[in-house]
């Protein structure tokens, strides 16, 4: 469409104002005129040259900007590429719950999880001794006496006598800590277990503590002996209305009724509303809820001499603890 004086205007900078008019009427198909006029010597283009000067530098200047905006998003891109390719790469490796190791449970199929909770559940279920037993405990080296001791304690019953079948498992999470719930049945018929298991790097274990409910002493002796020492005890906290005889007022402490599980007889503790304990325990135990707590209780008598059960520490808001307390 340009002439050979004037080249196309595909070809010009739409920035030089000597040219402005030209690029106007040629897009309007209007060039015969101004031909015509320039063959005859009536009419002439101006000289582009003299604003051409001064356009140079505005153009000049406009370039640098946009080299500099594109280097900007070139850069802001790059960023946003590094921060997609890490989400994808977080996406195909689970974050390991140990920062060292990468635990069973995120790196074992599910045949091969399913196999290493069976293992574990066999092996404690069928052990003939407390030392064959703790070879299938999580840092089960060195508790042979703890078990001992809590499968003598008369208000818990014999240990297990052998293993039936895993009847379910369940995948579950506390704080991060991954684990797993296995409900297997026992030899002896009518008789079954809750088993609560955690990841090592290679293999699945059980957490003892969490799955037989261990409490440093069992609950019939601590409602005898009504110590003064504070002992940690698995229990459950249900939230209710203080009773009558209590003669607790509720609009200034939250009352907790306290059990363990298997045991029929429960006990009564209360929290001084806006205490910085009853705080936390407000967060973890859900009104009209029953709540397994791991805590440490001790007796104490108040100040009209009357002994009352008193939380001392909340371990973690479940049996099962992101670390061991024991440890």
């Amino acid at each position: 469409m340009g002439s050979k004086d004037h080249p196309d205007p595909a070809d010009q900078s739409s920035q030089l104002k000597g040219y402005r008019k030209l690029h106007s009427r040629e897009r309007a198909g209007d060039l015969g005129g101004l031909e015509s006029s320039t063959k005859g010597g009536s009419a002439s283009l101006s000289d582009p040259e003299p604003e051409w000067g001064k356009e140079r530098w505005k153009s000049t200047w406009v370039w640098i900007g946009l080299v500099g905006i594109l280097a900007v998003f070139a850069l802001a891109f790059h960023i946003f590429m590094r921060i997609q390719e890490d989400r994808a790469r977080g996406a195909e490796v689970k974050v390991p719950s140990n920062d060292s190791v990468m635990n069973f449970m995120e790196k074992a199929s599910a045949g091969e999880l399913r196999n290493a909770i069976e293992v574990s559940v066999r092996g404690y279920l069928g052990a003939t001794s407390d030392a064959e037993r703790c070879r299938f405990i999580i840092d089960g080296e060195g508790k042979e006496e703890k078990l001992r001791e809590f499968f003598q304690r008369k208000d818990i019953g014999a240990a297990p006598q052998g293993f039936g079948e895993i009847v379910k498992t369940e995948p579950a999470s506390i704080g991060g800590r991954p684990f797993v719930v296995a409900l297997a049945s026992g030899r002896q018929e009518g008789k079954a277990w809750l088993l609560q298991l955690v990841p090592t790097e290679t293999e699945m274990k059980i957490e003892w503590e969490a799955t037989v409910c261990y409490g440093e002493v069992s609950w019939s002796q601590f409602l005898k002996e009504r110590s003064e020492k504070a002992v940690q005890m698995r229990v459950y906290l249900e939230g209710i209305r203080a009773p009558l005889s209590a003669k607790i007022p509720d609009e200034r402490y939250r009352t907790f009724e306290v059990s363990v599980r298997g045991q029929k007889v429960k006990a009564l503790t209360h929290l001084k509303r806006g205490s910085a304990l009853e705080r936390e325990f407000a967060k973890v135990v859900p009104a009209q809820a029953v709540q397994p707590v791991n805590v440490r209780l001790r007796w104490a008598d108040d100040p009209a001499g009357v002994r009352r059960l008193e939380i001392v520490e909340l371990i973690h808001n479940y049996w099962i603890a992101p670390q061991s307390p024991e440890k």
